[in-house]
């Protein structure tokens, strides 16, 4: 049993298990996607979603724990699916109710209706840049030190069984890597810093609130948890290119698995605490109708009569896209290539 298949076991679980999160953080007003009132009984509606989805969660652990690493890392590919099963067989079991009034989404450019968001702190995001920008100047300034030849990969006993000469792509590949995963976390987040986001699901004061305390949370945590992985992948990179740093292997390998594993988790809590911070005392307003017509699988928000291009998700919390417009197909299509390019290299 390695490193890397406890790391990939651990990984499986946490996927499984986050499926709960649309559950656990979704607003108040609606169940499975269907706008419930003040008086319904969520939990036992939720309990037999969140239980499967726990239960996965450890099968998958020790399930991927009995198969070797590649069997093992696509084990976590049936946990979309899984969850969307068990997502619309809870919703099957929630009776949608009727409500009065205008249904969301129906008015234009409603300024009434725009989330504000607070500061985000990007301190993280720049120490990360410091971070791969100070490591590649040492690595650089010890050029000489660096041998021909280096183990890039060690086996679950520590000895080596992958090498790779010393070039600039071999050497500096790890910082290639990380600028990266910089760019890529930054760019999935903070644009939405920028848009006008709608609230369509909660528009009360409380549902503002907090999903504009959800999107800040989210980008500064971000920020930081991409900053922890700089960390340990930068180490890892003096620890296999410098004979010097060779000791930091280890501490580079369990502080990123650590940091992936911990870090996931911090995230999610942090994001809760800011939410349930920011709605303090504030009630969630059940009695506004949001027709259910425009949430496809009561998950994506999809009303061509609406202008709003970003708004707040049905379950859950944080942003979505209005799917009617371009930016939400195209983030759709994008996703969908992502999930199904793994598969195809079965194939190949």
């Amino acid at each position: 049993m390695t490193f890397e298949l406890i790391f990939i076991a651990l990984m499986n679980a946490l996927v499984f298990w986050s499926g709960t999160l649309l559950t656990r953080l979704a607003p108040r007003t609606t169940a499975f996607g269907y706008r419930v009132s003040e008086d319904f009984d969520r939990r036992a509606v939720f309990r037999p979603f969140t239980r499967a989805l726990e239960l996965a969660a450890v099968a998958a652990f020790i399930l991927t724990l009995a198969l070797d690493i590649g069997a093992g890392a696509l084990l976590g590919l049936l946990a979309l699916p899984l969850t969307l099963f068990l997502w619309f067989h809870g919703r099957s079991k929630v009776r949608p109710q009727e409500f009065h009034g205008e249904p969301t989404g129906s008015v234009t450019d409603d300024a009434e209706n725009l989330i504000e968001v607070p500061p985000v702190s990007l301190l993280g995001y720049w120490l990360g840049l410091l971070v791969i920008a100070v490591t590649a100047a040492y690595v650089a300034a010890r050029w000489a030190n660096i041998p021909e030849r280096f183990a890039t990969h060690f086996s679950g006993n520590w000895e080596p069984d992958a090498w790779s000469d010393k070039s600039v792509l071999g050497v500096f590949g790890l910082t290639f890597l990380n600028f990266g995963l910089l760019v890529l976390m930054a760019g999935s987040v903070l644009p939405f810093l920028k848009l006008k986001i709608y609230a369509r699901t909660d528009p009360s004061e409380a549902g503002k609130k907090a999903t504009g305390a959800v999107i800040s949370a989210a980008a500064t945590a971000l920020g930081w948890f991409t900053c922890a992985l700089v960390v340990c992948l930068s180490l890892m990179q003096l620890s296999i290119v410098l004979p010097a740093w060779q000791s930091a292997g280890t501490l580079a390998l369990i502080g990123t698995l650590a940091a992936s594993i911990g870090g996931t988790i911090g995230m999610i809590a942090y994001i809760m605490v800011k939410a349930d911070k920011a709605r303090g005392g504030l009630r969630p307003q059940f009695n506004y109708r949001d027709d259910d017509q425009f949430y496809k699988g009561g998950m994506f928000y999809n009303n061509p009569n609406d202008p709003a291009r970003v708004v707040d998700k049905r379950d859950g919390l944080g942003v979505d896209f209005n799917y009617a417009h371009a930016p939400g197909k195209i983030f759709a299509v994008a996703v969908v290539v992502l999930l199904v390019a793994p598969l195809l290299l079965l194939f190949l």
